[in-house]
């Protein structure tokens, strides 16, 4: 099995025990999560630069999909490490531009 699959698996899992979304989920919360989004926003930005580098020299495919499913991964973690706290994601609501109150989903 790829490392791949195996992220692939792991993101399954972990959001399988998550209640559906229905918005896009503010980074932070619980220190645990903020520090999952944090990974998650270095391997995008891993993903990004590796995506600018294979136009200039080839990168294996599989290196690309790993690290998207990485980031993935960081995002569903953050999201699990917070619902185990017992504390909801941080919803952003459409319009809003940062002065309102954020939707706080079910935890």
């Amino acid at each position: 099995m790829s490392d791949t699959r195996r992220l692939e698996e792991a993101i399954d899992a972990f959001e399988g025990q998550l209640p559906a979304l229905g918005n896009f989920v503010l980074p932070g919360t619980t220190e645990e999560g903020a520090r999952m989004h944090l990974c998650r926003v270095f391997s995008r930005r891993l993903e990004r630069a590796l995506v600018a580098l294979d136009t200039l020299e080839a990168v294996p495919a599989e290196i690309l999909a790993f690290v998207n499913r990485l980031s993935a991964l960081f995002y569903v973690l953050a999201r699990y490490v917070n619902h185990a706290q017992g504390i909801g994601d941080v919803l952003w609501r459409p319009g809003d531009t940062g002065g309102g109150a954020a939707a706080r989903s079910d935890g």
